[in-house]
């Protein structure tokens, strides 16, 4: 008999705000991670990544999220922590710049593409 093992699904649920002003101080944009439903027998984890777009990450438009690792414990479907990515401001004019925010590296759940467009 073979015994077939299926994950929760873990979704990128919400980044917010949609866009910042990177003539401003430094801002941050707040992603958040959901399972489809709880795993009982351990906690899940997941790494956020940020893709450069027009932003570019080796410009200094924005913090590398990549050491950001957000946990769920065990029984729950999600968590009140989040995943915080840093905006930083410059004087140059580049006009609207994007990146793209990723869930990479899921542990204990399967990883849906879910990939969210950040407007700089």
């Amino acid at each position: 008999m073979v015994k077939v093992k299926v994950l929760p699904a873990i979704t990128l649920t919400s980044v917010a705000p949609a866009s910042v002003s990177e003539d401003d101080d430094l801002q941050t944009i707040t992603a958040s991670a959901q399972l489809d439903a709880a795993k009982d027998d351990e906690n899940v984890s997941v790494t956020l990544d940020a893709m450069d777009g027009t932003a570019r990450i080796a410009d200094g438009d924005c913090e590398d999220p990549a050491s950001n690792t957000l946990t769920i414990p065990q029984g729950d479907t999600s968590t009140d922590a989040n995943f915080v990515v840093e905006i930083n401001s410059d004087d140059l004019y580049e006009g609207a710049e994007t990146f793209m925010l990723a869930l990479i590296s899921p542990q204990g759940a399967k990883q849906i593409q879910s990939f969210a467009t950040c407007y700089d």
